[in-house]
Protein backbone atom coordinates (compact mmCIF):
# COMPACT_ATOMS: atom_id res chain seq x y z
CA UNK A 1 0.00 0.00 0.00
CA UNK A 2 1.50 3.40 -1.32
CA UNK A 3 1.57 6.17 1.46
CA UNK A 4 -1.27 7.97 -1.03
CA UNK A 5 -3.35 5.13 0.14
CA UNK A 6 -2.97 5.47 3.74
CA UNK A 7 -6.21 7.19 5.42
CA UNK A 8 -5.46 10.29 7.47
CA UNK A 9 -6.91 8.88 10.29
CA UNK A 10 -5.40 5.89 10.86
CA UNK A 11 -1.98 4.71 12.52
CA UNK A 12 0.58 2.79 10.08
CA UNK A 13 0.22 -0.27 10.18
CA UNK A 14 2.80 -3.02 12.23
CA UNK A 15 5.01 -5.57 9.59
CA UNK A 16 2.66 -8.10 10.81
CA UNK A 17 -0.46 -6.88 9.00
CA UNK A 18 0.87 -5.46 5.77
CA UNK A 19 1.24 -7.86 3.44
CA UNK A 20 -2.68 -9.20 4.48
CA UNK A 21 -3.96 -5.31 3.72
CA UNK A 22 -1.54 -4.79 0.86
CA UNK A 23 -3.77 -2.75 -1.42
CA UNK A 24 -6.95 -3.01 -0.10
CA UNK A 25 -9.25 0.07 0.60
CA UNK A 26 -10.28 1.25 3.70
CA UNK A 27 -13.34 3.02 4.50
CA UNK A 28 -13.77 4.14 8.60
CA UNK A 29 -16.88 2.51 10.20
CA UNK A 30 -18.84 4.74 12.70
CA UNK A 31 -20.64 1.98 13.92
CA UNK A 32 -19.95 0.58 17.77
CA UNK A 33 -19.51 1.41 21.01
CA UNK A 34 -16.01 -0.36 22.01
CA UNK A 35 -13.90 2.84 21.45
CA UNK A 36 -11.91 1.31 19.17
CA UNK A 37 -11.21 2.72 15.94
CA UNK A 38 -12.47 0.21 13.20
CA UNK A 39 -12.35 0.30 9.06
CA UNK A 40 -14.18 -1.90 6.33
CA UNK A 41 -11.65 -3.58 4.50
CA UNK A 42 -12.00 -4.07 0.68
CA UNK A 43 -9.50 -5.97 -1.68
CA UNK A 44 -9.96 -7.44 -5.41
CA UNK A 45 -10.78 -11.64 -5.10
CA UNK A 46 -11.44 -11.01 -0.92
CA UNK A 47 -14.53 -10.99 0.90
CA UNK A 48 -14.93 -7.81 2.81
CA UNK A 49 -12.27 -7.51 6.22
CA UNK A 50 -12.68 -5.55 9.34
CA UNK A 51 -10.02 -3.83 10.93
CA UNK A 52 -10.54 -2.87 14.54
CA UNK A 53 -7.25 -0.86 16.28
CA UNK A 54 -6.59 0.43 20.16
CA UNK A 55 -4.45 2.29 21.78
CA UNK A 56 -3.71 1.71 25.82
CA UNK A 57 -5.53 1.26 27.80
CA UNK A 58 -8.29 -0.51 25.54
CA UNK A 59 -5.30 -3.36 24.54
CA UNK A 60 -6.56 -5.64 27.31
CA UNK A 61 -10.15 -4.83 25.88
CA UNK A 62 -9.27 -6.24 22.13
CA UNK A 63 -7.07 -8.98 23.69
CA UNK A 64 -10.24 -11.00 25.70
CA UNK A 65 -12.24 -9.91 22.30
CA UNK A 66 -9.55 -11.83 19.99
CA UNK A 67 -9.51 -14.65 22.51
CA UNK A 68 -13.44 -14.84 22.72
CA UNK A 69 -14.36 -14.92 18.84
CA UNK A 70 -11.05 -17.91 18.45
CA UNK A 71 -13.30 -20.00 21.06
CA UNK A 72 -16.88 -18.88 19.78
CA UNK A 73 -15.13 -19.45 16.20
CA UNK A 74 -17.33 -23.15 15.19
CA UNK A 75 -19.84 -23.01 18.34
CA UNK A 76 -21.54 -19.74 17.09
CA UNK A 77 -21.69 -17.52 13.10
CA UNK A 78 -18.75 -15.00 14.81
CA UNK A 79 -16.12 -13.58 12.36
CA UNK A 80 -12.76 -15.50 12.27
CA UNK A 81 -9.69 -13.79 13.17
CA UNK A 82 -7.54 -13.37 10.37
CA UNK A 83 -4.72 -11.69 11.82
CA UNK A 84 -3.29 -9.70 15.01
CA UNK A 85 -0.72 -7.20 16.09
CA UNK A 86 0.61 -5.56 19.12
CA UNK A 87 3.52 -2.98 18.83
CA UNK A 88 4.04 0.50 20.14
CA UNK A 89 1.21 0.03 22.80
CA UNK A 90 -1.13 -0.80 19.91
CA UNK A 91 -3.15 -3.74 18.75
CA UNK A 92 -4.91 -4.79 15.72
CA UNK A 93 -7.36 -7.17 15.09
CA UNK A 94 -8.25 -8.33 11.63
CA UNK A 95 -11.56 -9.97 11.15
CA UNK A 96 -13.42 -11.77 8.49
CA UNK A 97 -16.84 -9.94 8.06
CA UNK A 98 -19.80 -11.88 10.12
CA UNK A 99 -22.64 -14.07 8.31
CA UNK A 100 -26.20 -12.26 8.01
CA UNK A 101 -26.88 -8.44 7.98
CA UNK A 102 -26.75 -5.82 10.86
CA UNK A 103 -29.97 -5.24 13.05
CA UNK A 104 -29.90 -1.54 12.50
CA UNK A 105 -29.11 -1.51 8.76
CA UNK A 106 -32.03 -0.23 6.82
CA UNK A 107 -31.36 -2.38 4.18
CA UNK A 108 -32.21 -5.41 6.13
CA UNK A 109 -35.33 -6.93 4.82
CA UNK A 110 -38.87 -7.66 7.30
CA UNK A 111 -40.68 -5.83 9.52
CA UNK A 112 -40.28 -4.92 13.22
CA UNK A 113 -41.59 -8.41 14.35
CA UNK A 114 -39.49 -10.31 11.95
CA UNK A 115 -36.49 -8.36 13.23
CA UNK A 116 -37.70 -8.93 17.03
CA UNK A 117 -38.20 -12.98 16.36
CA UNK A 118 -34.57 -12.81 14.43
CA UNK A 119 -32.80 -11.37 17.58
CA UNK A 120 -34.83 -13.76 19.63
CA UNK A 121 -33.30 -16.50 18.02
CA UNK A 122 -30.05 -15.56 18.25
CA UNK A 123 -29.86 -14.90 21.52
CA UNK A 124 -31.59 -18.54 21.86
CA UNK A 125 -28.44 -19.75 20.29
CA UNK A 126 -26.38 -17.63 22.50
CA UNK A 127 -27.88 -19.10 25.48
CA UNK A 128 -28.42 -22.49 24.36
CA UNK A 129 -24.20 -22.64 23.90
CA UNK A 130 -22.49 -25.45 25.79
CA UNK A 131 -20.06 -23.58 27.88
CA UNK A 132 -18.83 -26.63 30.59
CA UNK A 133 -15.43 -25.91 28.47
CA UNK A 134 -15.65 -21.77 28.55
CA UNK A 135 -12.32 -20.95 29.65
CA UNK A 136 -13.91 -17.36 30.35
CA UNK A 137 -15.73 -16.31 33.69
CA UNK A 138 -17.02 -13.01 31.43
Amino acid sequence: MSDDTIPPDRPKLPPALQTALAGASWRAEAIGKSGAGVWRIEAPGRPPRYLKHVMRPRLGELRAERERLDWLHGRLPVPAVEGWAEEDGGAWLLLSAAPGAMAQDANTPGDTSTLARALGEGLRRIHASPVADCPFDM
